[in-house]
């Protein structure tokens, strides 16, 4: 694997979009890992093998598309820059274990494009090992992107990727704390969360205005989780916490429920309590007395 190049310095980074009349688009907010002990931590977080197959979502110039091709039994990369598309396609199409979808991860706010999830059923019946997200996400679909990857079946099992703090802390943050909310709780329901370490702007190029995070995600196998219907739990939540700042009482009846005192008497749920004080638990409990749910 000679002929796979890997990690980029930051030098190398700025040769390549020269060479191409390119530069970092602050519309897809492109920040690059130019720390090569960064990077190698999260590798190390993923521990990926040549029996897994990866998805990296913001390929960027390939400076960890090329170490993930080092490890990977294959490796899906979509990029939405069409100047780092041709960087890519130049670098690594000469690879058969590496498939570039040349457009938006998301078809709609909601929707995985159709090619990635193609291509993504592909990967997951070339090897025989786990499916990953490894990435350097990109902060306008980082939420949308991970949600959904962990309400479809696509076979993810883990998630490593770097992504703004603010976010990472919405995604572990705890009831009662400005950062929780419906990502929290859905992301929490599904998988075990943690972030790893904290990552400090110069950590990359351009440098962002803010911290970044390594997050890892475990996603919980169908067979445990507390919910059967995943969709149809995140649909709930979210829902009610479209009035996060409303007595929980008041929101529920409004949703059509006619028992909504009994059901929160039981789950010794304060009728009081606003959406933000409930906890991930405690959602699990709500929704799987609460019956069939439509919106």
């Amino acid at each position: 694997m000679t002929d796979i190049p890997g990690f980029q310095t930051k030098a190398e980074i700025k040769a390549l979009l020269d060479g191409h009349a390119a530069a970092p688009r602050k519309r897809y907010g492109q920040c690059f890992l130019i720390d090569r002990n960064l990077m190698d931590r999260v590798l190390d977080t993923a521990e990926v093998s040549s029996c897994d197959w990866v998805l990296e979502v913001g390929c960027g110039t390939g400076s960890l598309t090329g170490e993930l091709l080092h490890r990977a039994g294959r490796v899906v990369g979509v990029e939405i820059d069409k100047a780092l598309q041709v960087i890519l396609a130049e670098r690594y199409g000469h690879v058969d274990r590496y498939t570039l979808i040349a457009e938006d991860v998301l078809a709609k706010k909601s929707a995985l494009a159709p090619a990635v999830i193609d291509a993504m059923a592909a990967a997951r019946t070339a090897v025989d090992g786990r499916g990953m997200l490894v990435a350097n996400l990109p902060y306008d679909v980082a939420t949308s992107l991970l949600i959904e990857l962990l309400l479809g079946d696509f076979g993810i099992e883990r998630f490593v990727f770097t992504v703004q703090l603010e976010m990472a802390e919405r995604l572990r943050a705890d009831a009662n704390t400005d950062a929780y909310g419906a990502v929290s709780v859905i992301a929490q329901t599904l998988a075990r969360v943690e972030i790893v370490t904290k990552l400090p702007p110069q950590a990359f190029w351009p440098a962002p205005k803010v911290q970044s995070a390594i997050v890892k995600m475990e996603r919980i196998p169908s067979d445990a989780l507390q919910v059967n219907d995943p969709r149809g739990f995140a649909k709930f939540v979210r829902t009610v916490f479209q009035s996060r700042r409303k007595g929980l009482l008041g929101t529920l009846k409004r949703m059509g429920n006619d028992e909504v005192d009994s059901l929160l008497d039981r789950l010794k749920i304060k009728p009081t309590i606003r959406p933000e004080a409930v906890t991930a638990d405690e959602w699990v409990k709500l929704y799987c007395e609460w019956g069939d749910f439509d919106e």
